[in-house]
């Protein structure tokens, strides 16, 4: 019985040690603003708009999307009041 105990702490420092090993690379990776998942800096990526070169229309920028947003509020207001 007392080898299973032992066995149990064994497993929860290893458990301990793989959280701290963890912690470490995070806050390296966030320190100077990057993603700890891809690496990226903040900011960076495709630029927003025409200047992106997948910008193809215009019906998913951000102003299509929130004037869509304001069209269909104004239609759920004017089938409640019908």
């Amino acid at each position: 019985m007392a080898t299973s105990e032992g066995q149990g702490s064994q497993q929860a420092r290893a458990i301990l040690r793989a959280h701290e090993h963890v912690a470490e690379h995070t806050k390296l990776a966030t320190k100077k603003g990057r993603c700890r998942l891809h690496g990226g800096a903040s900011g960076s990526g495709a630029p927003p708009g025409e200047r992106n070169g997948q910008y193809r229309h215009g019906e998913r920028t951000k102003g299509a999307v929130a004037e869509q947003r304001k069209f269909g509020a104004l239609l759920k207001m004017l089938r409640a009041l019908v």
